[in-house]
């Protein structure tokens, strides 16, 4: 994802640039038939030719948290160039290629999934059924390095439609693979990936211990990539620390994973410690200056990430930060939007969160109902970071349709193609209307 140097780039475009279109931004061929020559020359078989759409796909699904303004081109790029890349490894009797197909598209769908959109759900169903067939072409054709990352990303995927979330069995084939292997670097991430399933079921004696195993593993990598590695090991020791309560360490960490993010300009990792950060000033007294963070970073994650997965989760944390302070009116509002995200994502952390809500009702039952029937999510202190246009989820009107053809005039014989707009206390419809 680095850019191309100028040295590279200069030469190839000179020589190129009457057989390149440029459109918004994105070189194309000219012609079809120049396409096609490339293809021939530099891609001539299936293997060839997929294994180029996997590099694509990744490019462009890595690009969608780093770039503020195309994420939702990369997004359809990303899962496009992923479609056809199964398509082509299934035209072959190659298992091992149709596994790896399947673990890249799967892997595309999540990181599309993870922004605001009607077609999530879908989505997650297709990564779920790849992920499964993916490891049993696998599994089949010997591929250990492909199934150990399937099975890596079935226990890890956090989806009401994954049963398979949190299924230690799976992750720990994956690492006992890697290790016996020797693909220590592959063995760290897979040990990590372990720590944050730890961390979203609250076992966080499980997170320590993979967190620790990783470290270790990392002394025995030759020549390591020092930058990611370390960004990625001080955000995980950060949260683990943050949810044990161990605030002023995971402020070390969750700095240090700061500037590294900052550094490289993704924008993912920045929102995450950001957010984390804000927690532990929160706990540490300095709330006006925490909550100024939560706020920046979950505005963020709506706004530019597109995504509520990370909103919700430092909702919940928000919770046990006003409840510990007897806030009891803003600990519950947060929570009753968490649970509107979480149902909205169809996420695993939904029956989590509800149960956390039984528990405080049972503690307060009169005090809860009192608050239930008066909770407005237009007007709760964090509904504005909810959704992508600041509102809770929509739901069809039982009153439907709100249009319909009337009197004898310019829409007596026809009402369609609506458009809705908001000032914050109406809502408008601009729409096409035919009559005589």
């Amino acid at each position: 994802n680095l850019p191309l140097p100028q040295a590279y780039w200069s030469p190839f475009h000179l020589a190129m640039q009457e057989y390149l279109i440029n459109r918004s931004g994105y070189l194309w061929f000219f012609h079809d038939h120049f396409r096609r020559s490339v293809e021939a020359r530099y891609v001539p078989t299936p293997r060839a030719k997929c294994k180029a759409m996997f590099g694509l796909a990744d490019f462009y699904s890595e690009k969608i948290s780093r770039d503020r303004r195309q994420g939702g081109t990369y997004r359809r790029l990303s899962l496009e160039i992923a479609d056809e890349a199964v398509r082509q490894a299934e035209k072959t009797d190659d298992h091992q290629l149709i596994a790896q197909g399947y673990l890249n598209c799967s892997g595309t769908l999540l990181s599309v999934g993870m922004g605001i959109g009607h077609d999530n759900p879908q989505h997650f169903k297709r990564m779920v059924g790849m992920s499964q067939k993916g490891c049993e072409l696998a599994r089949e054709a010997g591929a250990w390095e492909a199934l150990a990352d399937g099975l890596v990303r079935r226990a890890g995927d956090e989806t009401l439609v994954n049963p398979e979330f949190g299924r230690y069995d799976l992750i720990d084939e994956a690492i006992r693979l890697q290790r016996r292997h020797r693909r220590w670097e592959a063995l760290r991430d897979a040990l990590r990936d372990k720590a944050r399933i730890g961390m979203r079921l609250n076992q966080l004696d499980v997170t320590e211990a993979c967190l620790r195993e990783a470290d270790a593993v990392e002394e025995r990598i030759k020549n390591p990539d020092h930058q990611w590695p370390k960004i990625h090991r001080h955000q995980y020791w950060g949260e683990c620390r943050a949810l044990q309560g161990k605030w002023r360490d995971a402020v070390g960490h969750l700095e240090n994973a700061l500037k590294g993010a900052e550094r490289f300009g993704h924008y993912d990792g920045i929102n995450a410690a950001t957010g984390w950060l804000g927690l532990a000033w929160c706990h540490l007294g300095e709330e006006t200056r925490g909550m100024q963070m939560v706020r920046r970073a979950m505005e963020t994650e709506r706004n530019m990430l597109q995504s509520l997965e990370v909103v919700g989760r430092w909702l919940v944390e928000l919770e046990k930060l006003f409840d510990g302070r007897g806030e009891f009116k803003r600990a519950l509002e947060s929570l009753w939007l968490a649970e509107m995200i979480y149902e909205e994502l169809q996420h695993s952390a939904l029956a989590r969160t509800r149960n956390v809500l039984k528990d405080v009702a049972a503690r307060n039952p009169d005090k809860y109902e009192r608050l239930k029937k008066a909770f407005n999510p237009f007007k709760a202190e964090f509904a504005g970071y909810c959704s992508l246009w600041g509102l809770p989820p929509l739901k069809k009107s039982d009153k439907n349709p709100i249009l319909t053809p009337r009197g004898r005039g310019w829409e007596s014989r026809a009402v369609f193609n609506p458009a809705a707009w908001t000032d914050g206390r109406k809502i408008y419809l601009l729409y096409r209307a035919e009559g005589p």
